[in-house]
């Protein structure tokens, strides 16, 4: 039986579909190496239950109180080791070293790709991802935008599988009139009755630029008074955002709702009559479209952007400005029905290019490939 251990910081709800899918392979014993979930440290939120996930607990410490470094796990056993070679600057490293000296494969997964889009990259962190890419034997990457990336570091010749960020989109298709009827409800409950809801889902915090998408919708108003805006997740900028939006939510054209708990995303999302993604578009965009819900972004590239075509199954402003980006915002809330149609459109493009067996594939077809070099 082919061994393989995946290191991770943590598991987040949304991450644990794809490990209890991996784990269920029967060529393959896969086993998930994790600490507890971190709110300050770790992305998403924390998944509620492990069941069917096969765990190898693994301490984490902070020397300097900054850098995260995973203490050193038994590597014998395994055949493949598999590691964020996104995160733990010290950690990665250490593993790189043992796995070379007990002769054991290892596989980078991550991204890549700079979370900042104006801000240049500094040359000591692309030569270290440089360097951490090209000791791995394959490469496992969330989709062709950070294929491009790591062949721009030089390393055009490293075998590189590709798919989507793992969000569970079979969950939505599966739940879809469930969700659907959750969100009638949900409607009626706000007082939505034959207004046009503008959503945003996901952590309020300044690098996804929320107080934007506010200032957007303002302007949105002034076009289209039956507009609505849905805010929905928790974070360090919601005291902030609360504040910036006071007289609209007194109006009763802005609501926010807080965290969602684990399972009620679905019905949260059909709520959602088009997806707003000003920046640092993630997963959200992905769980949106699998809702059959239009997207409105500006024009970013990154992963989960990469499956969005203006105006077959989004609304792309022209530039990174509230303005524009409000003006593709009053696209959609004009013409309701080509937003209905470009949702039914994303919620092909995911059914066809993300979601778990779309990973999953990526992984076995990696594992198989190192392990025949």
């Amino acid at each position: 039986m082919i061994k393989v251990l995946i290191l991770q910081r943590a598991i987040p709800n949304y991450r644990l579909p794809l490990f209890q899918a991996l784990c269920a392979l029967k060529d393959f014993e896969i086993t998930i190496g994790c600490a507890e979930h971190d709110e300050a440290t770790s992305t998403g939120i924390a998944a509620d239950n492990y069941t069917g996930v096969r765990l190898k607990p693994v301490k984490i410490y902070r020397p300097g109180g900054k850098f995260l470094f995973q203490s050193i796990v038994g590597l014998k056993e395994y055949d493949v080791i598999i590691t964020d070679i996104s995160i733990n600057v010290l950690s990665v490293p250490v593993y790189l070293l043992l796995s070379r000296l007990k002769g054991i494969k290892i596989i980078g997964w991550g991204k890549g790709v700079p979370q900042l889009i104006n801000a240049k990259e500094k040359w000591v962190i692309r030569t270290y991802k440089k360097f951490i890419a090209g000791s791995c034997n394959a490469l496992i990457l969330y989709g062709h935008i950070s294929k491009k990336y790591f062949e721009g570091l030089g390393l055009k010749h490293k075998p590189m599988f590709i798919a989507q960020n793992s969000v569970h989109t079979e969950k939505f298709f599966n739940a879809f009139n469930e969700d659907e009827a959750a969100a009638n409800q949900l409607r009626i409950e706000l007082n939505l009755s034959g207004r046009f809801v503008f959503g945003y889902f996901g952590k309020l915090t300044g690098r996804k630029a929320v107080n934007s998408i506010i200032e957007a919708f303002r302007l949105v108003k002034a076009a289209q008074p039956n507009a609505f805006l849905l805010i929905a997740g928790g974070g360090p900028e919601k005291k902030r955002l609360e504040e910036l939006s006071s007289d609209l939510v007194a109006a009763g054209d802005v609501h926010f709702m807080g965290k969602v708990a684990n399972g009620k995303e679905g019905a949260v999302l059909h709520l959602i009559d088009a997806y707003l993604s000003f920046s640092q578009g993630g997963l959200g965009i992905l769980e949106a479209m699998a809702c059959s819900r239009t997207i409105i972004s500006t024009p970013e590239v990154f992963p989960e952007t990469e499956l969005l075509q203006g105006d077959y199954n989004c609304f792309l402003s022209t530039d990174f400005s509230v303005a524009s980006f409000s003006q593709a915002m009053l696209k959609a809330a004009t013409n309701q029905q080509h937003a209905r149609e470009m949702g039914s459109n994303a919620m092909s493009t995911v059914k066809e290019k993300a979601g778990t067996s779309v990973m999953v594939k990526a992984f076995t077809d990696a594992i198989n490939y190192t392990l025949s070099k």
